[in-house]
């Protein structure tokens, strides 16, 4: 990956001397955007908070076509999306952008809602997109991209920040936009569902893993919380989801009425999975997304990751936050070499919030 930076950043310095864009908003005109380019292709969850910004952006410029640059393994969840007319994709870490050239080169506008990975704003330089824009977070090394920065609130919502750059673009700080997740359910997916985790009872799934292991919850304590829920809910089932990679952990989770579905759910079901459980108790991760944009109840936890960045912002009364102050500053977060803190959350105020939800 470090070559393949060093290459991209090398051409733009190369390039940085002799290009006239992209423009200051100041010439910017929306009757003349035809052809948009949104950008959100890093986690899962990260994706699923864009897709309010996604649709703002199918408001403002209802007869442009709008193109989405995705992860492709995450595409099957997000392909019935309606705001937009269709996908380019790329994996990250500067890996084929070479291919993606043409179809940057046919863009008016570049719209980025993440903060990481230049590879896509770099390209959009070198392609000579006239006005680019993103997240305003790590905004620093990319202002020779940009058309403007856009201000980065610490205080608000990520749905909130991602709509900052069509505020940006609009020059109008005072715009309210429509922030509702955006993930409709295929009926397919729900068959699907109503197939794997079968009729009857309470269905109650666990997250128990997330890709950065900062803010997991001990495995030890999702299993004291299974044995404590399958006694007071006899008619219960809990359903343990995750990745193929995690399927060898969460084995140590199955019992009677724990089902192991680690690596059987294809991301485009995934939204009905989660739709048709009665609830999921989850850490921050994709899925407790997927949870909030489906409407299914929830116990989120958080320690390391702040709740006001990405908790829940759409129907409040469905989800339930246990959270503890962070106890290390500054916090290290993915850099943590033994991240304890989530153990601060106990079983019994996990189970508390389980049993208010499904009474």
């Amino acid at each position: 990956m470090r070559i393949r930076r060093y290459f991209w950043r090398f051409l733009a310095h190369l390039k940085k001397h002799h290009s006239q864009t992209p423009l200051p908003l100041k010439y910017f005109n929306p009757q003349a955007v035809k052809r948009i380019l949104v950008v959100s292709c890093t986690a899962l969850g990260d994706t699923l908070l864009s897709t309010p910004a996604i649709k703002a952006v199918r408001k403002l410029f209802p007869a442009a076509h709008i193109s989405w640059l995705i992860k492709p393994q995450f595409f099957p969840l997000f392909q019935t999306n309606p705001h937009v007319n269709d996908f380019l994709f790329y994996p990250g870490r500067f890996r084929k952008l070479f291919s993606l050239w043409p179809e940057f080169k046919k863009i008016d506008l570049f719209l980025s809602f993440h903060d990481s990975d230049e590879g896509p704003e770099i390209l959009a330089f070198l392609a000579e997109i006239p006005f680019v824009l993103r997240v305003g977070l790590k905004d620093e090394r990319y202002i020779p991209f940009l058309s403007t920065r856009v201000p980065y609130r610490k205080k608000v919502h990520t749905i909130e920040q991602r709509l900052d750059v069509l505020r940006t673009l609009l020059r109008s700080s005072e715009k309210n936009f429509d922030t509702r997740l955006v993930l409709p359910v295929r009926e397919d997916s729900l068959l699907f569902a109503r197939r794997l985790l079968g009729k009857g009872g309470l269905r109650i799934g666990f997250q128990c893993k997330a890709s950065n292991p900062y803010c997991e919850w001990p495995l030890k304590n999702f299993a004291t919380l299974a044995r404590e829920l399958l006694s007071r809910f006899p008619q219960s089932s809990i359903f343990l989801l995750g990745a193929k990679k995690d399927r060898k952990a969460l084995s140590l989770l199955e019992a009677p009425r724990v089902i192991n579905l680690a690596g059987k759910i294809p991301v485009k079901h995934l939204g009905g999975v989660i739709r048709e459980l009665d609830l999921l108790v989850t850490i921050d991760t994709g899925p407790m997304h997927v949870a909030f944009a489906v409407g299914t109840p929830t116990v989120c936890l958080f320690v390391p990751s702040e709740v006001v960045h990405t908790g829940p912002y759409q129907d409040l009364s469905l989800h339930r936050v246990i959270r503890k102050e962070r106890p290390c500053s500054p916090c290290k977060r993915k850099y943590c070499k033994r991240p304890w803190c989530m153990e601060l959350i106990s079983v019994e105020e996990v189970f508390s919030a389980c049993e208010e939800a499904l009474s």
